[in-house]
């Protein structure tokens, strides 16, 4: 996820609807700027809600392009145990 200036953390109108819980006007908000995470996010779960708007809000990319973005790492671990007899 890329860094977030901390000044839009306290001027950003919408981090406010977030912790006022306004719930269903911040998800609205999402919606109109990114409608797959605005569905994603599990009710009453307004950290999640707040970064997506946050990100969204500053970058202008939806969040699947960060979560995308992630890989899985690409190697095989194989674990073996030695027992003494």
């Amino acid at each position: 996820m890329p860094p977030i200036d901390a000044s839009m953390r306290t001027a950003d109108e919408l981090a406010v609807e977030t912790r006022a819980r306004e719930w269903d006007a911040a998800v609205s908000v999402l919606a109109h700027m990114d409608p797959d995470s605005a569905q994603k996010i599990p009710r009453n779960n307004y950290y999640r809600l707040e970064r997506a708007v946050e990100v969204v809000s500053s970058t202008g990319k939806p969040m699947h392009v960060f979560n995308d973005a992630r890989q899985k790492p690409n190697y095989d671990l194989r674990c073996f145990f030695l027992y003494p007899r």
